[in-house]
């Protein structure tokens, strides 16, 4: 990790232009020979790099890698552009632009790999004139937002797990339906053990409580099919159970789960709730694909003192105290 860290700038190579005949010129041009001998000999010993310090600095989340990156990275456009070093306030502030969100396409690796120690992706600079603050984002972030900002239909639910062993949490859908018949129980899509035990223990937990919430019908007396989808790297989970009980008890009741909704943790056959590991790694990956709501069990109420601000501010975490509640607070008003 200290490794990626070093790294200046990822160049996001899909916003580049595939190479055509109508780019190159017709006229005369330097040989590499030449040319490499003004850059190294000539422009590589000046440096630029404290240039946008005239008009901006860096906000209060850049690190000294990150600032280091961003003033080299920011005096290499310069040196380029305008070898003599003159450049208006508008273009400095453009390659300043352009320098940290290279150095974002860094950070964003990183939090991918290391999770919440590397979660302060926020970088920013500030104009000296007029102290307005300015946050530097990557065009493809929005792209990944993969929980749609209405309800979903009854049955469909989206969580987080654990994958022990691709080392990955990784971000599922499960869709389920109920419908009359002779007591089959099926799960297709993602198969592997922990998660069809997972399903099996809250499809088994909801068909001997489901009196004790109102639920005036025998499961046996219906099909049940579950349809579990991995929306990103990863074959299976031990720590989804809740979320196979809510998609149960939404398709069940014919209710819809509610929107931008993420639910986490785990149960036994008897419903008794385990803690969520790994929580601030998994609300990331919630926050990440659109996620706005996500109930966790009360256990992990300690937790709280350990996860990154804008974590706190970006999602509403509920907690949940039993399967039964988590689910009505799961469900579309």
């Amino acid at each position: 990790m200290a490794f990626h860290d070093r790294w200046h700038a990822y160049l996001p190579g899909w916003e580049l232009p595939k190479m055509q005949p109508g780019y190159f010129t017709a006229h005369l041009g330097f040989i590499a020979d030449y040319i490499a001998e003004i850059f190294h000999h000539t422009l590589r010993p000046r440096s630029f790099a404290d240039l946008y310090d005239r008009h901006f600095h860096l906000g209060s989340h850049v690190e000294e890698r990150d600032r280091k990156a961003i003033a080299k990275t920011t005096s290499g456009l310069i040196k380029l552009i305008h070898p003599d070093g003159e450049c208006t306030k508008a273009e400095l502030e453009e390659y300043l632009r352009f320098a940290i969100e290279l150095r974002r396409r860094v950070k964003e690796q990183l939090r991918r790999m290391g999770g919440v120690e590397y979660a302060r992706v926020n970088l920013s600079y500030i104009d000296r004139e007029t102290r307005q603050e300015s946050f530097v984002s990557c065009k493809e972030l929005g792209a990944t937002e993969l929980i749609p900002a209405e309800p979903l239909p009854p049955g469909d639910v989206f969580t987080v797990g654990y994958d022990a062993d691709e080392g990955r949490i990784t971000l599922f859908r499960i869709q389920c339906s109920v419908s009359p018949g002779g007591g089959r129980f099926s799960v297709v899509g993602v198969t592997s053990k922990g998660v069809r035990d997972s399903a099996r223990m809250a499809y088994d937990y909801l068909r001997s409580s489901g009196k004790k919430i109102g639920i005036d019908r025998d499961l046996s007396e219906y099909d049940v099919s579950i349809q579990v989808m991995s929306l990103t790297p990863g074959k299976d989970a031990t720590d989804i159970g809740v979320a196979f009980y809510i998609a149960l008890l939404s398709a069940t009741l014919g209710r819809p789960t509610g929107a931008q909704l993420v639910v986490l943790g785990q149960m036994s056959l008897h419903g008794v709730l385990s803690r969520v590991d790994s929580l601030g790694d998994k609300l990331w990956v919630a926050m990440d694909a659109g996620a706005r709501r996500v109930p966790i069990p009360t256990e992990n109420s300690r937790d709280f003192a350990t996860l990154p601000a804008e974590i706190l501010d970006k999602l509403r975490i509920e907690f949940y105290s039993e399967p039964s509640q988590a689910g009505f607070k799961a469900l579309a008003e």
